[in-house]
């Protein structure tokens, strides 16, 4: 595990979200691999697409239901 400080610490962190995001269905955008994607729908069976940035150790949930996005993150 990194120890918060050392210059490995933000790389660890950043490859444990990945890990997460992806066991998730999150896919990491081509343009900015802190931004992830996935295709979700709502319960009117709507597509659309939840959004994760990721912004040094700060996230952005953008869903039709984020707070539930970031309880899973969160586990």
């Amino acid at each position: 595990k990194a120890v918060y400080g050392l210059q490995t610490a933000g790389s660890s962190w950043h490859e444990t979200l990945a890990k997460t995001l992806t066991e998730m269905g999150f896919k990491p955008s081509r343009a900015d691999q802190d931004v992830w994607l996935k295709e979700s729908t709502d319960r009117q069976g709507n597509l659309y697409h939840e959004w994760i940035i990721c912004y040094v150790d700060d996230l952005l949930a953008i869903s039709c239901d984020p707070k539930a996005v970031m309880d899973q993150v969160a586990k």
